[in-house]
């Protein structure tokens, strides 16, 4: 059974699911009639066309389309089960799982001793928190079928919902008799011994999954939890990194390393990893704005340099570029995209924007901008000259200096390379003096030692057991 439709459409619009009794359609009515009048009228689709089409459907994600052909199959032959059950399935998925069990529950009548029936309906009454009706449906699979792993798993499950975990480790290793590499029931295994305090045990279990499927990711999230409980946090650290590398967007993974950097002592590290928290935090407001307002060019230029701050350089390219499709003059969008055009080696392009700019907005920033490509291009004369307009006189600036006097002494012009040498000097000298004041009236530095660190809360989630197939 497919447990992974992506719904495009609102689940309120699947008003066929779980309507099991067969009614007749106006389409079919329609067709009846035309058959009578038309010799040239379209034969009815069969039950198997139906379920076929209906399977077409899915695959376009087209739910409704899937849900009406399976109504009209069930309505044409009620007495078979598998248009029920891909129907139920889809109503699951749409969070619809009273009409989701109706289904179920008319498929189980017609065939009352299918182990793997019992075992889906009772996993959507498990989703429902009906835990009672969910253990007999389990119960009454495994009775069924000794052999069936899922049902043993899943009932392990609703005894870890009720924190009944010694008896939910039994149902683990039971589904784990039946199918030794049964990664879901070895994670939940784990799960449930780490509730236990058992956290050597939980590792593992953790292990073995990680050891069939490297990138399942709950086994990796609950394993560096497990190392934490047992003070092992440069283990846990990696199994927090290693969990980052495939989810680079997931928040709760930095927020548990920086934990267990603390845990080790490395506070630098968890100040870095929390702080990556509220920048997605941030990127993640920004793609809601735009998802209410995608005609904002403001919003897509602030999205762009976001992005460009942590040197995500191909979407920021794009956000950029978006901003000016809406507003093809769009300061910001045009600033980022010669701040893009910079960090891409692409000078040329970041002079003729930052020019272009200048014609509307004389900004430091973009002067700046455009010296810093002239000297990357060793336009050195070009470089100083956007550097005093900007008013900036730093490490760069006394550089570009230097290096324009060298340029000077090879064309033989000594007193040009004397004077931009001196000018240099002058820089560094009172960049030296400046630090140095800066020292003195420095405060003495209060160390805090910290005592305790509240992690964000972010309870390791439970996976989704697997349905009968």
């Amino acid at each position: 059974m497919k447990r992974n439709l992506t719904l495009l459409v609102l689940a309120a619009t699947l008003a066929g699911c779980g309507n099991s009794e067969p009614q007749k359609s106006t389409a079919q009515t329609a067709a009846a009639t035309s058959a009578d009048s038309s010799a040239n009228a379209v034969p009815a689709r069969t039950y198997e066309q139906l379920l076929a089409a209906a399977e077409e459907h899915v695959k376009n994600r087209q739910l409704n389309g899937a849900v009406r052909d399976l109504s009209q199959a069930i309505a044409q032959n009620p007495s078979r089960t598998e248009a029920y059950i891909r129907r139920a399935a889809i109503c699951s998925e749409a969070k619809l799982l009273t009409q989701a069990i109706t289904d179920m529950s008319a498929a189980i009548r017609l065939a009352p001793d299918d182990a793997k029936l019992l075992n889906t309906r009772g996993y959507f009454l498990l989703l429902s928190k009906q835990y009672d009706r969910a253990e007999s449906d389990f119960s009454d699979a495994i009775g069924l079928d000794l052999a069936y792993a899922q049902p043993y798993n899943n009932r392990g499950l609703i005894w870890v919902a009720q924190g009944k975990y010694e008896q939910a480790v039994k149902d683990f290793d039971n589904a784990l008799k039946a199918k030794p590499d049964y990664l879901d029931a070895h994670n939940n295994r784990g799960f449930a011994l780490l509730q236990m305090d058992q956290a050597q045990a939980a590792v593992e279990a953790f292990t073995r999954v990680l050891e069939l499927d490297s990138k399942y990711m709950n086994a990796l999230t609950n394993r560096a939890r497990a190392h934490l409980k047992l003070n092992q946090p440069v283990n846990a650290i990696a199994d927090f990194t290693a969990a980052i590398e495939i989810e680079p967007d997931a928040p709760q993974y930095y927020s548990s390393r920086a934990e267990a950097y603390l845990a080790d002592g490395n506070q630098s590290a968890a100040a870095k990893d929390l702080a990556h928290v509220e920048w997605l935090q941030t990127l993640t407001d920004l793609n809601l704005r735009i998802a209410r307002s995608p005609r904002d060019a403001n919003i897509w230029a602030a999205r762009g340099l976001h992005l460009l701050a942590e040197h995500r350089l191909e979407e920021a390219g794009k956000s950029f570029q978006n901003a000016l499709t809406v507003v093809p003059d769009h300061l910001q969008a045009m600033i980022g995209r010669a701040k893009l055009a910079l960090e891409n080696g692409d000078y040329a392009a970041t002079i003729s924007d930052c020019t272009e700019i200048l014609k509307r907005d004389h900004s430091y920033e973009t002067l700046s901008l455009r010296g810093d490509a002239q000297f990357a291009l060793k336009n050195y004369g070009e470089a100083i000259a956007d550097y005093e307009a900007a008013r900036r006189f730093d490490e760069r600036v006394a550089d570009a200096y230097r290096k324009r006097a060298a340029q000077f002494r090879e064309r033989g012009d000594e007193d040009l390379a004397k004077a931009d040498e001196q000018f240099a000097a002058g820089l560094e000298k009172r960049f030296t003096e400046a630090n140095i004041a800066l020292e003195k009236s420095a405060p003495r530095e209060v160390v805090i030692e910290q005592t305790s660190y509240e992690a964000p809360p972010s309870a390791p989630a439970k996976p989704a057991p697997a349905l009968g197939k």
